[in-house]
């Protein structure tokens, strides 16, 4: 038996990873205490957006990730990025760069299907090494995905109940520091029932850009190979 939790969920921002956190955190806080920030400790679930990572073999550490759909993924972080150009609710979010102008959306998408390509190459290349998801998995068959990481370290998921998502989403709500950049724990996981206007501008670009085709069959490659480990077509 593993003694210690020690999770790394490394994944993309905007893959979910933090509402799989706070699914973590919910199943095992009552039992033990769990360090949601810096892993300096011996009990950890931290988040990491790494990409280059999931290429590493750890001794001691179950490092999780999140494959999600490029057509929706890339766009997200692009909105995120532009800060909703200054029109929408997302207007005002710190932008994770210091341009005194913002780029061009096509060297934003250019950028992101860069790193979208080191994400899925990753997976692909090391999924011995990784305990790896959908990003559908983990919105709604999460019970699974919880039971699954815990059975790496011999445990069972008591807590965590798909047909309890609607309770689960209204605790996260109280327990996360939504858009708090300045916490390393919970911030920005709850899914919202429509995204902002310029999502749908993006998404629309993005669907017709030049590499997007290749994105997507990385992904179906990918999530065939989840799939695949997971038994899904059995």
């Amino acid at each position: 038996m593993k003694n210690n939790i020690k999770i790394i969920i490394n994944s993309s921002p905007r893959s979910g990873h933090a509402w799989l956190q706070f699914l973590l955190i919910h199943e095992l806080d009552y039992a033990r205490q769990i360090d949601i920030g810096e892993g300096r400790h011996d009990n950890f679930i931290i988040r990491s957006s790494v990409p280059i990572m999931t290429h590493a073999k750890f001794d001691d550490i179950q490092q999780v990730t999140i494959l999600r759909d490029p057509r929706e993924l890339i766009p997200s972080i692009v909105t995120k990025t532009m800060g909703g150009l200054g029109n929408t609710i997302t207007s005002g979010i710190a932008m994770p760069h210091e341009y005194p102008e913002l780029p061009e959306v096509s060297q934003l998408l250019n950028d992101q299907f860069n790193i979208y390509d080191i994400w899925t190459n990753g997976i692909y290349n090391n999924i011995n090494n990784l305990s790896v998801f959908t990003f559908e998995q983990v919105s709604n068959d999460f019970e699974f995905v919880t039971s699954k990481i815990l059975q790496f370290h011999n445990m069972k998921c008591l807590n965590i109940k798909n047909a309890e998502k609607e309770k689960l989403l209204e605790l996260a709500k109280e327990r996360i520091d939504v858009h708090n950049k300045g916490n390393y724990g919970f911030n920005n996981p709850i899914p919202v029932d429509r995204k902002p206007e310029i999502y749908y501008k993006i998404q629309e670009i993005a669907n017709s850009f030049p590499r997007m085709d290749e994105a997507i069959k990385q992904y179906k490659t990918v999530k065939d190979i989840i799939e695949e480990k997971h038994n899904i077509h059995a």
